[in-house]
């Protein structure tokens, strides 16, 4: 990417699912389905990974802004 400032991006996860998965929905949020539990940040780390699988970029540029606790997240790409 070229010379790009950040941008952010809205997840709903879904933690102690089945499988593993990243889906984009129609209004542009991503769902995240991860088979961690939502504990001790276990969740967190690996939708972290999903998402910069996804998108094919290292997951040291994605930070999690908002939604630590919640199903709803905020991240940002630096």
């Amino acid at each position: 990417m070229a010379n790009m400032e950040s941008l952010i991006i809205e997840v709903v996860v879904k933690a102690s699912a089945r499988e593993r998965s990243v889906d984009k929905n129609n209004d542009g949020t991503l769902t995240i389905k991860t088979t961690f539990p939502p504990e001790k940040g276990k969740a967190n780390q690996d939708v972290l990974m999903l998402v910069a699988q996804y998108l094919d970029i290292p997951k040291s540029r994605l930070e999690m802004i908002s939604g630590h606790t919640y199903f709803r997240k905020r991240l940002r790409i630096i």
